[in-house]
């Protein structure tokens, strides 16, 4: 089997592409740059230069594959041009799906996001949890919700899809926007992070890297089709989160609480300079929103019919503090 990996240069498509690798597939990585490929170098991986807004490049690193697992995105709080969210992740996923059709593939996982959908619901919710949106808090999430029409449209078609929903995803890897979970325990490591919304109360969904990638691996081999897989982990609140990585480092950090208010008060001055000066906001309104609106979510359905496992949560800090140490010791 050989199966074209879109996004395989990035924070979750790495761990994705060095799975199949390792189960001996031959796998297809899309990638932007010129030059070697950035993940882990094996003669199974053969890396083609294109872009998912280029269906001849799409076409062309197909030629040999029987299956496709969709990770392109652009996940990112904001963007100078507001438009290129739409441009990535509908249009290029469009891009994607209708070269899938014409190339004959025979299953595609698509990684869609918990922004997508609207969840509704008490206590821990699932996928029958899932419900259109009303209105959307960033772009990005707008952004999938059309993407996940466009996969909709292209199943009508007969193109064999299934779907995957990471949650809050941690651990070692490209510290980009899509690995924000670990971007946030490094600063907070340093002592450079040490605030929670509301006192940190919120729940969310923490998931393991590495979980995540089985995760689409198993969604390849095993999922049904036309069926959606949360894959998460444990929930849990930031202000526990914290409180464990203190007893794994052995050392007490400084936690600070930020009141809405005040923490949509920051964001507002924040997208002004944005708006202004064009320089990147460290918060917008609509990511603070996200985060108070973050629920208790269950991957029971994954674990059932795909196998899917889940890492201890002291494990996978355990290994994300060390892979943050050892990165900052040779860095």
């Amino acid at each position: 089997m050989s199966v074209l990996v879109t996004g395989g240069t990035g924070f979750i498509g790495q761990h994705v592409v060095r799975m199949l690798a390792e189960r001996s597939e031959t796998v297809h990585v899309l990638q932007r740059q010129r030059g070697k490929y950035g993940g882990d170098s094996a003669p199974n991986i053969k890396t083609f230069y294109g872009d998912i807004l280029d269906r001849e490049s799409i076409l062309n690193a197909l030629r040999g594959c029987n299956k496709i697992i969709h990770l392109a995105a652009f996940a990112r709080v904001w963007a100078k041009d507001p438009t290129i969210f739409h441009q990535i992740n509908v249009l290029g996923t469009r891009n994607v799906l209708d070269a899938a059709l014409k190339a004959g593939i025979e299953k595609v996982v698509y990684t869609s996001s918990c922004a997508a959908v609207r969840l509704s619901g008490g206590g821990i919710l699932d996928e029958n949890s899932f419900r259109e949106p009303d209105h959307f808090l960033t772009e990005y999430a707008r952004s999938k919700f059309l993407a996940e029409k466009e996969v909709l449209s292209y199943m009508e078609k007969g193109l064999r899809i299934v779907t995957v929903y990471p949650t809050r995803v941690y651990g070692p890897g490209k510290m980009t926007d899509g690995n924000a979970a670990t971007k946030a325990i490094a600063l907070y490591l340093k002592g450079r992070l040490p605030l929670m919304l509301e006192s940190g109360e919120e729940m969310a969904n923490w998931t393991f890297v590495e979980d995540v990638a089985h995760g689409h691996v198993a969604a390849l081999d095993k999922g049904d089709v036309a069926e959606r897989y949360i894959l998460g982990g444990h929930n849990i609140t930031l202000k526990n989160v914290f409180h464990r990585i203190n007893l794994i480092t052995q050392k007490k950090h400084l936690q600070l609480s930020l009141p809405k208010r005040l923490a949509y008060a920051i964001a507002s001055f924040e997208e002004l300079k944005a708006k202004l000066f064009g320089i990147k906001p460290f918060v917008t309104r609509g990511w603070i929103e996200s985060i108070l609106k973050s629920s208790a979510l269950s991957s029971e359905k994954a674990v059932k019919e795909l196998g899917y496992t889940i890492t201890e949560l002291n494990e996978g800090l355990e290994r994300t503090i060390r892979w943050i140490e050892e990165t900052k010791r040779s860095g």
